[in-house]
């Protein structure tokens, strides 16, 4: 239902140029933070995935390697296969990267236990830091030499890192002949862990780390303090992004057309790439324009500030309105090519996706008393008094999941306009609830509780069972060797 259903091909297709995979072992190379390991943590890798075969070796390398694929997108031939099985649907196939980098760093934690575990090990450790400390020279080498990608990225650490790689060799041939109780700390895998963690995070420490916003000042205090002042509900209408972000208005209670994020639902995103802007604004119940530019009636000027203008617009329609002629479109794409025509008046008129139960009179527009008591995220409560059987319209995007009661009574839920909620409401004065419950949620919650419930039985049941054969289990005879 959203507005991102449908990617492009293109957008699809993003991944990593071929060009950054040297990233994988070259520190701070094509500025592709993410990728790094290093030669060292490579190497481990197909050293824990030798050792590993198996078991799971196989499998965390085929991860790695399918991962890798998967994040070059477009630029790789294999894309293809993986648009067939649903990527095409996902934007920015660089992030599957992640997926690598986590398979290499397990395939390096297994070889770097097997190193520690066998007599052998120490050529495979001793190996792994001089790898590991020739990656920034190797970088240097090729600024130097003008590759493109490795300028402007300079490392200045090679040279604590072959400080540490100096003292793991030395740990490994003289420093245990000199020092006989640093056998006992286990210093060459200790050094090498301190390595190849300050390789790491040298390089990525702060991939992710921004300085913290300031809270939105907007520049408009004056206008904010206005629009905050006028009764609710209404929404806002903004001439451009650049002017002040919607998200921003959102961060000082104030509703926009745009809401508060750029991702919505398709249906509102074809009303707001209408050029019939004003058929948008009345139907979702826009009462207050920011421009810089000049505007008459039905624009009414009420504040400036700097060089924007805060404009009332009369004409458009409340939060929640009855009307009394309907006509059924089930298409709903059709339904708001009818409501975004010029000859068609929303005021009058509703499009509904069904014909309502309820039997409604055809009768032009009257007398009604309508009040949005309450809006919230989950539920909007209004009053309604009419004296005829009618539609109410709610300006509140419809979307699975939301029900509809009467005076606490369950009623069947319309959608109004292709894009709004709606429902047939008998004569009289009546409450009416509008409640975001979507049985999906209802069935999440029942399966986590049973599942808990019999995951408390089972273990219940387990355990006691499981310490009493241990306690019937035989105690095994002493050995018969000397005690030490």
């Amino acid at each position: 239902h959203s507005n991102r259903t449908a990617i492009s091909a293109a957008a699809a297709a993003i991944g990593l140029p071929w060009n950054v995979l040297p990233n994988l072992i070259l520190p701070h190379y094509a500025n592709e933070a993410a990728l790094y390991v290093g030669w060292g943590t490579l190497f481990l890798a197909l050293y824990g995935a030798l050792r590993w075969w198996r078991a799971e070796g196989l499998f965390w390398l085929g991860l790695a390697c399918a991962a890798l694929l998967l994040s070059l997108g477009g630029h790789s031939p294999t894309f293809l296969l993986f648009q067939h099985l649903g990527f095409g649907l996902v934007r920015d196939q660089s992030r599957a990267v992640f997926l690598s980098t986590f398979a290499i760093a397990t395939l390096a934690a297994h070889g770097f236990a097997s190193a520690c575990a066998h007599k052998s090990g120490h050529i495979a450790l001793t190996l792994t830091a001089v790898l590991t400390t020739a990656g920034p020279f190797l970088v240097d080498a090729l600024a130097r030499a003008g590759d493109r990608l490795a300028k402007d990225h300079p490392d200045g650490t090679q040279f604590v890192r072959l400080f540490v790689m100096l003292l793991l060799f030395l740990s490994l041939t003289r420093l245990h002949q000199w020092l006989p109780f640093l056998k006992k700390i286990m210093l060459p895998p200790l050094l090498l862990t301190i390595l190849l963690t300050f390789d790491v995070m040298a390089v990525n420490w702060n991939n992710n780390i921004t300085p913290v916003p300031q809270p939105p000042s907007d520049g408009l205090p004056s206008t904010i303090a206005y629009l905050q002042s006028l009764p609710k509900p209404f929404r806002i209408a903004t001439d451009g992004n650049s002017l002040i972000p919607a998200n921003d208005l959102g961060n000082y209670a104030l509703e926009t057309d745009q809401g508060y994020n750029d991702f919505r639902t398709a249906a509102i995103q074809d009303l707001l790439n209408s050029p019939n802007q004003w058929r948008v604004w009345q139907i979702l119940n826009v009462k207050e324009f920011l421009t810089t530019r000049t505007f008459g009636p039905p624009f009414t000027l009420q504040h400036t500030e700097g060089s924007v203008h805060t404009y009332a617009i009369s004409g458009t329609l409340p939060r929640a309105w009855a009307i009394w002629q309907y006509r059924v479109i089930p298409n709903n794409a059709q339904a708001r090519a009818i409501v975004l025509s010029q000859s068609f008046n929303p005021g009058e008129t509703v499009i509904l996706n069904h014909a309502p139960a309820l039997s409604i009179p055809a009768l032009p527009q009257h007398q009604q008393q309508i009040t949005v008591r309450d809006i919230g995220a989950e539920q909007t409560n209004v009053s309604v008094t009419v004296d005829q059987p009618a539609i109410l319209v709610l300006s509140q995007i419809a979307y699975p999941g939301w029900q509809v009661t009467i005076d606490g009574h369950s009623a069947p839920i319309l959608e109004a306009d292709g894009a709004l909620q709606a429902v047939a409401i008998p004569a009289g004065s009546h409450l009416v609830t509008f409640r975001f419950a979507p049985r999906s949620a209802t069935v999440g919650i029942l399966t986590s509780v049973i599942s808990c419930c019999l995951a408390t039985i089972i273990l219940s049941i387990t355990l006691p069972w499981v310490a009493f054969r241990a306690r019937l289990s035989p105690v095994l005879p002493p050995s018969s060797s000397p005690p030490h």
